[in-house]
């Protein structure tokens, strides 16, 4: 046997004797899935800052949105859109949607 492994087996003793505490405790584990809000952002989120929607490429606003239009009607997105441009003061705009979405082709 070499000396390094007689070394190795009687650090691993002091330390078993050492935490044997801590050791010999259950480990307690959640009973429930973690929820969004309870995970924190990943190394790499934190890293990238998050771009403001107007300056992303065509690409990246179809990703960003996908979400939405595959979960809602164009009637409802077209809708929202109105609104949400009333609100912010841009009334013709709003206008002009709700005539284009209106209209029949």
């Amino acid at each position: 046997m070499s000396a390094g492994s007689s070394a190795s087996r009687k650090n691993k003793k002091s330390f078993l004797k050492r935490n044997e505490d801590w050791l010999n405790q259950p480990l307690h584990q959640p009973t429930h899935p973690l929820h969004q809000s309870d995970i924190t952002a990943t190394p790499k989120s934190q890293l990238r800052t998050v771009k403001k929607f107007h300056s992303l490429t065509d690409r990246s606003k179809r990703r960003r949105t996908k979400a939405l239009v595959l979960s809602h009607s164009p009637e409802e997105l077209a809708f929202a859109s109105q609104s949400s441009y009333t609100k912010t003061g841009k009334r013709n705009i709003a206008y002009v949607l709700k005539k284009a979405v209106s209209s029949n082709p």
